[in-house]
């Protein structure tokens, strides 16, 4: 009983400690988070009737540029407005990538910014084919993404996506996705899962855009698979009580042998979920009884706060992330994050890696049309090889969307380490990779 108490009243303390964060996070109905999480209505990708995908343009019909004179880049960015810093933080890695002698680039691109704070898809994109532009980079707004899409298969322009938008890229195969989805995200766990050897796990997620992606990506990957998804519990995203939906986990079928302690049908659990909303959840699981299963997190739930908020809550809990989020970032990502900082005075984030990462991939895909290999860009892009770059390992699929490789972080006394770390450290196992 006198555990039951400390354990209610530690809940409380938490729910209302943490009530007004998690009000103005989720407040604003529509927002861009670092993984894209959808706070706002689903928007579902749909194509025009007897629309058909516009063909890759030949050489004929398109010529590509002269190379001496170098190749514009169309920026589709907010500049200003709401979002404008984080456009800033875009606009900061596509320049320090073009600075000489930074990213091996030995070509010459031009940067042609149009603001989709105050320009519409279609006529941004417009202005840009007017303006030579041979590819076009952005929005990051999830809500332009479908509408410049569709101008630029009108325009017969490739478009890489900044935002997270899920089944953009099959409008057309000029257009590419270069953001962390959370079906990326649902693929890896999925592929993570198995490589650890777990049987059956259970799923928490909210009920929102991202939620809703995360779980149709892991059904679908874990589908006929070595993993078993048996229960899942779905939540109310503005709420702050997780009771209904970790109860929905509970197996009813048996009776628990402590009445204190529910029986769960599975070992581990997957939570889809940010750090605002996951500080208040991470207690309530353990008033639950879900301090027996392994936890696994997606890149949102990876952050330091929680050392010492969460405490032994999260004891073992793994979390996947990007190799620019590791507790060690790689090399790579380490000397990025000294270069910007050097640059601009502030911390590198995941906007501007992405962009700088993108400027990695363009160069990459001229290589391949100046050997010879390819005829144009969206040709180009679709037959690179998996990129060692800033962000992660990445790999683009058959459909546009540039995946991105995971590493696990485990919370070990309040503290965040690479697992791979951890188990070269102790040799209890073989390094885990979730790689392409």
């Amino acid at each position: 009983m006198i555990k039951l108490i400390a354990k209610t009243s530690k809940i409380f303390v938490a729910i209302t400690s943490a009530f007004l964060l998690l009000a103005a996070t989720v407040s604003s109905t529509e927002a861009i988070s670092s993984d894209g999480e959808l706070v706002r209505p689903q928007q579902t990708v749909t194509k025009k009737q007897n629309q058909t995908a516009a063909p890759y343009p030949s050489r004929q019909s398109r010529p590509l540029p002269d190379t001496d004179k170098g190749w514009t880049i169309g920026v589709f960015l907010p500049i200003s407005g709401e979002y404008s810093a984080i456009g800033r933080r875009f606009q900061r890695g596509l320049t320090l990538a073009l600075k000489p002698g930074i990213t091996n680039n030995n070509h010459r691109w031009h940067l042609a910014p149009v603001d989709s704070a105050k320009t519409p898809p279609a006529a941004a994109i417009k202005q840009l084919k007017e303006d030579h532009a041979t590819i076009i980079l952005g929005p990051v707004q999830s809500k332009l993404a479908q509408s410049a899409a569709e101008k630029a298969i009108e325009c017969r322009l490739p478009i890489i996506l900044w935002a997270p938008q899920p089944q953009i890229t099959s409008l057309g195969k000029n257009v590419f996705q270069h953001f962390l989805s959370a079906a990326n995200q649902a693929r890896e766990m999925a592929r993570f899962l198995r490589q650890r050897g777990e049987k059956r796990v259970g799923l928490l997620h909210p009920d929102n855009g991202f939620g809703d992606d995360f779980k149709a990506a892991f059904n679908n990957s874990c589908r006929n698979g070595e993993t078993a998804i048996v229960k899942t519990g779905t939540y109310n995203p503005h709420n702050t009580d997780f009771s209904s939906a970790i109860e929905n986990l509970q197996d009813n079928s048996s009776p628990a042998t402590d009445q204190q302690i529910p029986n769960y049908p599975f070992t581990a659990l997957v939570i889809a979920e940010f750090y605002p909303r996951l500080r208040l959840l991470i207690p309530q699981l353990t008033f639950h009884g879900l301090d027996r299963c392994q936890i696994y997190g997606t890149r949102g739930g990876n952050d330091s706060r929680l050392e010492n908020e969460a405490g032994a809550d999260l004891e073992e809990a793994i979390f996947l992330d990007i190799s620019l989020n590791l507790p060690k970032p790689s090399p790579k990502a380490l000397n990025y994050q000294n270069l910007y900082l050097e640059t601009y005075q502030e911390p590198a984030s995941i906007y501007d890696a992405y962009a700088y990462d993108t400027i990695t991939i363009l160069n990459q895909a001229r290589e391949l049309i100046n050997s010879g290999r390819a005829a144009t860009i969206s040709e180009a892009l679709l037959k690179l090889p998996p990129l060692k770059l800033v962000t992660s390992i990445t790999a683009v699929s058959k459909d546009g969307e540039f995946s991105k490789q995971l590493y696990p972080i485990i919370f070990k006394n309040k503290k965040r380490y690479s697992l791979n770390e951890i188990n070269s450290g102790t040799n209890s196992q073989k390094q885990i990779k979730t790689g392409f």
